[in-house]
Order: C-alpha cells, then structure tokens, then sequence
C-alpha cells in the first residue's frame, strides 16, 4: 500500500490545485467521444508548443541565454527531484530567473556567488560585440542589454531590467537568491517578453523558498506560477501555460499536512488539477484508514471535457494509472498522453 500510495502521490504532483466539479447540465461523454477530445488535446498541445518556440520573443531569449551563457529558457518543465516537492521545483525556477534577469551584467559585475547581485551598482547600457561580449557603453537608471538575434547584423533586441534584489541564501543551492525582478525584452523597438517576479525564502537552515508569485509572458504566452509554502500545514502551488486566454496545459496543488513539518508520509488531504487544453483532471484524496486495501477508495481523479464528465483515473492491480471510460473500459493514462512526454523530452525550457 505505501508504495501505490507513494506512486499516487507522485502522479499528483507530476500530473496535476483548484479542485472543480463538471457541468451537470452537459451531456457525459461516450468511450469514443473521450478518446477524440484526447487526440485532439495532444495534436493542439504540440501545434501550441511549436507556435511558442517560434515565436520572436522566445527565440530572442534563447539567444540573450547563448551569448550570456545561460541555458533556460522557460522554466516550465519538470525535473525528478522536483515532483514530489515544490519548494525544490520553485527554488530552481528562480534560480534560473536570475540567470535571465542578471545575464551580460553579470560577468561585468562579479564572480557569481562571492556577493550579492546590487542592481544600482551595475546598471548601465551594455552592448554586444563578437570581440568583447557585453561591454558598458552609457550610464543608465536601469540595466540595459542590447543584442543581436539570429541572422540580425545589428544589436536590435533590447533586453531592460528596471529592477532586481535577492537576499543571501548560504543554506540553500544558491548563496544568493532573488526576491524581486522586474524586465521585458523588445525587438527593433516593439516589446516581445516580460518578466515580473517576487519571492520569499525560509530561514530556518534550508532557505527553501517559502512564497513565489510570477508572470512570464513570451508574445501571446505566459506562464503563470504561484506558490505558497507559508501557511503552517499546507502548501499550494500552481502553474499554468497559457495562450492568450486559453489554457495550453496547466497543473496545481494543495496539501494539507497533519503537523508542520510537512512531510510526504503526513499529509491529510490534497486537492488538486491538470489540465491539457479543455481537458481537465480533477483531483481529491484523503489520508487513508489504517485498514484501506483499494487506493481508488481514498483517491479520487475525475475526467471532464470542456466541462463534461469524460471519465476517471482509476490505480490498477499493477499499481499504474488508467483512464477508466463510463462503460467501465480502461486504458493506461501514458498510452493516451505519450505525446506530451514526447514533446516536453524535446524541450530546451
């Protein structure tokens, strides 16, 4: 039973926060009605990422990333560390948004780590050659990056940073970590991206981060990720890619816990989502008696399309995920959504 309990947990965090009921008034889904919204979702899904990558915006960071030596771009996927364990998933995002924000400043600044990153110290116009990489050319209010994108002759995208602090973290993965930072980044004068971020780190020998709140917008994309690690017994955290309005794939959290420390064998409760275009996992689960046999019974992962009961997520004998359709059929969750794995695998964010 723990180790199902353990996968389950896993799943819910790599898989899925807000917890929302379907439309009564919707008519449910037959079996071959949910598996083409399925289809559909993974088809829509790539076809998105592939606008996204694309886009100037994004291509413009991955180059201010190249000649900054920097290696992320959106931080938006998962590493193994980080599925059962937020703090560590939003402690590695800000430390890869600080390698965004203080990019070209940097090498000019100082050796990363030895102090802190002051913003006022270092602002400036820096400019990029091929001989000399960023070099300081005029004194500024703000910090300012002008370089060239792929195939431009001329240093015709600007990347400005209007404001940065960050605190020392000695006990965490970086010495100094950001709690502030605010930037976009424009293309012949025309603005294709922004950042705005702001977070708070626990100082109790971990410096984990405790509370993150940021937008990261890329044209018509944007990554919204919130979380929060300050309530005494629960921790939420959520994440969404968007574009425009519509949602390209999302997924959030909430667990509850018995007692403060907040560890994985404790938890009380967990309320969460994952959404994949109108495709939406509701998920509800509660601390299991000492005599439960079946995880189905204290787990509870509901289908809908587009708000219409679709089906539910069910833990076979073998202890995997299946998708079990209205008519009682199954079939394993990773055989319908193998795609997204493809494409996430493909991925330099």
């Amino acid at each position: 039973m723990k180790n199902i309990t353990n996968k389950l947990l896993a799943l819910l965090v790599a898989l899925t926060f807000i917890a929302t009921s379907c439309d009564d008034d919707k008519e449910p889904l037959n079996k071959e009605q949910a598996q083409d919204a399925f289809t559909s979702a993974n088809a829509n899904f790539s076809s998105a990422i592939e606008r996204m990558q694309s886009n100037p915006g994004f291509t413009a960071i991955e180059d201010l990333n190249g000649l900054a030596g920097s290696d992320n771009v959106l931080p938006f996927r998962q590493t193994t560390p980080t599925k059962k364990d937020p703090r560590v998933w939003a402690r590695q995002i800000l430390a890869s948004l600080k390698n965004i924000a203080t990019a070209g400043s940097t090498s000019n600044a100082r050796t990363q780590g030895e102090e802190a990153f002051d913003f006022s110290e270092n602002t400036g116009v820096y400019e990029w050659s091929s001989e000399g990489g960023f070099t300081k050319t005029a004194n500024s209010t703000i910090i300012e990056l002008r370089f060239p994108t792929e195939g431009s002759t001329t240093n015709n995208a600007t990347f400005k940073l209007f404001d940065y602090d960050e605190v020392a973290t000695p006990d965490g993965d970086e010495a100094y970590s950001p709690t502030l930072i605010d930037a976009t980044l424009s293309i012949n004068g025309t603005q294709v991206a922004a950042l705005d971020a702001t977070a708070e780190y626990r100082n109790d020998g971990t410096d984990d981060a405790i509370f993150a709140d940021i937008t990261y917008t890329v044209g018509a994309f944007s990554v919204d990720l919130d979380f929060n690690d300050k309530a005494a017994n629960a921790t939420s955290f959520s994440q969404v890619l968007r574009e425009g309005n519509n949602t390209i794939i999302g997924w959030g959290i909430t667990a509850v816990y018995n007692s403060s420390e907040k560890i994985e064998e404790d938890i009380k409760s967990i309320e969460g989502f994952f959404q994949l275009i109108n495709i939406r996992f509701t998920i509800s689960a509660t601390q299991p008696s000492s005599n439960a046999t079946d995880v189905n019974d204290f787990i509870k992962i509901n289908i809908t399309v587009d708000d219409a009961a679709a089906g539910r997520v069910v833990i076979g004998d073998d202890g995997e995920p299946y998708v079990e359709y209205r008519d009682g059929s199954r079939e394993l969750l990773a055989d319908i959504f193998n795609e997204i794995d493809e494409v996430f695998n493909s991925l330099d964010f």
